[in-house]
């Protein structure tokens, strides 16, 4: 009994410490804040969401994040979204000199939830998105960003891509060496083809860990499903609203709401230092 008692304690004691670190760790991440997030926005943005244009937008966000305009970090509901938001994606480039997986998880998800989604509009997430992402490495440097990843694979500028080349840049967020239209042409032809089937409704994804969509199904197109979601709304907050792309992120609710380390590859999270 009493070893039971002791054992009791020492779980007890063992979770009591969790919580009071990880609270420490959002009150460290939002002490931090103003200066991080001053420095991220200030760098330059070759793209901004406003270039992406509706089309473009509902392709980014049904493909990487298709919870976007609706959660506020985490996403545990949405087919195919994976392990990592954006918001996820970006707590871990501002906020951790380098992310290594376990307790840093749960750090991650309680400051993208309680600071940085409180902190940045969807606006500036998404701004922040498109330039930082990294996107592969090419002649030993990293590619960061959709404007460097249009130079590199394409050969011309970001808004002289066809809808199925910045389709096939933003199926490549998920393995970005693995998919390198070039070096890979099997591999990224089925990755778009699989995209394409998902987004016209032809194919469904298997759940939330799916986000390779290797399972098939009915169901509407997912660019119907985001746009639904982001519809523009009418409330008493309207005023705090700013039209992206024709779309309306909304402050508080519905659609609304690095030198930051080594560049770090790997899923949809992996984004590029500053």
């Amino acid at each position: 009994m009493r070893v039971l008692r002791a054992i009791g304690c020492v779980i007890l004691l063992g979770v009591l410490g969790v919580v009071v670190y990880e609270a420490f760790a959002v009150w460290r991440a939002e002490a931090r804040s103003v200066s991080v997030l001053s420095e991220a926005l200030s760098v330059p943005q070759p793209i901004r969401v406003a270039d992406l244009g509706q089309k473009w937008l509902e392709i980014l966000l049904a493909v990487e994040d298709p919870g976007f305009c609706e959660h506020r970090g985490l996403d545990l509901s949405s087919a195919g979204q994976g392990m990592t938001t954006i918001t996820q994606a970006l707590m871990k480039l501002l906020y951790f000199d380098r992310f290594k997986p376990g307790f840093a998880e749960i750090e991650q998800n309680l400051v993208a939830r309680f600071v940085l989604d409180r902190r940045l509009t969807k606006e500036q997430q998404l701004n922040l998105f498109l330039n930082l992402a990294y996107l592969g490495h090419r002649d030993d440097r990293e590619v960061c960003g959709f404007a460097d990843a249009a130079r590199v694979y394409f050969g011309r500028s970001f808004v002289d891509l066809t809808d199925e080349e910045y389709t096939g840049i933003v199926g490549m967020l998920i393995s970005p060496n693995g998919l390198q239209p070039d070096k890979h042409q099997t591999a990224y032809a089925e990755r778009l083809s699989r995209i394409k089937k998902v987004l016209s409704g032809g194919c469904k994804p298997g759940g939330v860990f799916d986000p390779w969509y290797r399972a098939c199904g009915g169901g509407g197109g997912r660019c119907d499903q985001v746009r639904s979601a982001c519809q523009p709304i009418r409330s008493r907050q309207s005023s705090s609203s700013s039209a992206i792309g024709g779309t309306f992120f909304q402050a508080g609710v519905g659609c609304s709401s690095p030198a930051f380390g080594m560049c770090r590859e790997g899923d949809t999270s992996s984004m590029c230092g500053m």
